[in-house]
């Protein structure tokens, strides 16, 4: 057939014409094939040869079946159809069903030099079959691994996250966190500590997302927020996160797989449809698993949240602990000094006392 049309349009300017008869024909083969009684299939082989000859029927759907498989995995309608309606010979779900070639492959048995060809014919259907729903399944499975992966490392980093509390009460404090800062990330170049605040260490990231941070800024650009950090402070006291980084990252990741694989799914569809034994019961799975995917994201999110919320309710107490001590520490010292200074007084007050009886006794001798 393939060699007809070329006689018949040939030249580059007809090939998307031949390629567009050879399509069409094979999608009326496929309706010939789908619309064929199972009686005929299964009892009828000498009809059945007639129907679906090696050197006319077979290969003109051969001709139509390599012209799509030049882009198998776009998997236009005509080649889902053919999937769904041309299933493979030796296929253990599908053998003995109405769609499966066996029945081709059976009827020309015993017609020793055409079977050699429907045989070759039918593998290479087969073959193509085979490597597009492996593909799919791959493509699924491999997205379904990705989101496991990166749920799996966002609860590591959530888990070992380490968060900073640093109180800042002026622009001078805001200036010297943002020279400590990189202007991309936002990242500590190295250990850095203001006045009773706890040291943070090198790498870790100014918190975003929340906090002091996420209430004054509206862009999430890391240079812009590095470029205005000073204009955060309006008076008061200012708590400023600090995280270890890890979860930044993983969250990010786990969005990232959440996405590709919603998009894959979609993409899949055709897909299931015509792998319905396979890819559709792998989809089927999928779209709940996307369902939890996307709430243990949200859980992780809220735990860390909470664990932020509660390393800056501990961190300010412990700064306001620790300034109260010293305040007591410093009323200890005033008041031990005052009853120093009291002691002395009295103290002084008998010296004086002392001095004026002998004074008196003094004068009495005279």
């Amino acid at each position: 057939m393939q060699a007809e049309l070329e006689k018949r349009f040939p030249g580059k300017e007809n090939q998307h014409l031949r390629e567009e008869v050879l399509i069409a024909q094979l999608e009326v083969l496929v309706s010939a094939w789908r619309y064929t009684p199972r009686i005929i299939k299964e009892d009828r082989a000498k009809v059945l040869r007639s129907l679906f000859r090696p050197d006319v029927e077979l290969a003109a759907m051969q001709d139509g079946l390599n012209v799509l498989y030049e882009r198998w995995w776009d998997l236009t309608k005509q080649l889902v159809s053919f999937f769904e309606e041309v299933q493979p010979q030796d296929d253990e779900g599908t053998r003995g069903g109405e769609r499966s070639v066996h029945w081709i492959s059976k009827a020309w048995l015993g017609q020793k030099e055409q079977l050699k060809a429907v045989k070759r014919i039918l593998s290479d259907f087969d073959d193509k079959f085979q490597q597009a729903e492996t593909f799919w399944n791959n493509r699924v499975q491999g997205a379904e691994k990705k989101l496991e992966d990166a749920q799996s490392a966002l609860k590591s980093a959530v888990d070992a996250d380490e968060v900073k509390v640093v109180l800042a009460s002026s622009k001078e404090d805001l200036a010297f966190v943002k020279g400590m800062l990189t202007s991309d990330g936002l990242v500590l170049k190295e250990d850095f500590q203001i006045r009773d605040s706890a040291v943070v260490p090198k790498g870790h990231s100014l918190v975003c997302s929340q906090g002091a941070v996420a209430d004054h800024f509206k862009t999430t650009k890391l240079p812009t927020i590095h470029a205005k950090l000073t204009e955060m402070y309006k008076g008061g006291e200012l708590r400023l996160l600090f995280s270890s980084g890890g979860y930044g990252v993983q969250q990010e990741d786990a969005t990232k797989a959440i996405k590709e694989l919603e998009k894959l799914m979609d993409m899949a569809k055709t897909a299931g449809q015509a792998f319905p034994n396979s890819v559709k019961l792998v989809l089927d799975s999928l779209s709940e698993r996307l369902y939890k995917g996307q709430l243990q994201v949200r859980d992780q999110e809220a735990k860390r949240n909470l664990r932020v919320q509660e390393q800056e309710l501990q961190e300010t107490m412990r700064v306001a602990n620790n300034r109260l001590t010293a305040v007591e520490m410093k009323k200890n010292k005033v008041e031990e000094q005052n009853k120093m200074l009291q002691q002395e007084k009295v103290t002084l007050q008998l010296d004086k006392q002392g001095v004026e009886d002998e004074l008196l006794t003094v004068m009495d001798l005279k």
